[in-house]
């Protein structure tokens, strides 16, 4: 009777986080991402918060991630990959 009052909530709580509602990863096609995305760009003040939405392939994955950033941040990160290549590599040092 006692291992019985033990179990009997444990699998209780096991159940109650089995029969979640929240959703899985939701995976979503690209007719449905561009309608979000001008969604979204309808409300947009300028055109530096606008959103742009793409599907990026993942190593190691067949599914792709979705990406979703303002322009704004789309040509910082520009810029810093230029700034990256650009920059003058240090000179290896001799032992």
């Amino acid at each position: 009777m006692k291992k019985l009052l033990i179990v009997l909530p444990v699998l209780l709580l096991l159940a109650a986080c089995a029969a979640s509602d929240s959703p899985g990863p939701r995976f979503v096609d690209d007719a449905h991402l561009k309608a979000l995305e001008d969604q979204y760009n309808a409300n947009a003040t300028t055109e530096e918060q606008k959103v742009v939405c793409t599907n990026r392939p993942r190593v190691g994955s067949r599914l792709p991630k979705t990406v979703c950033r303002t322009r704004a941040q789309v040509a910082l990160e520009e810029r810093e990959g230029e700034r990256m290549i650009e920059k003058p590599r240090p000179k290896p040092t001799q032992e």
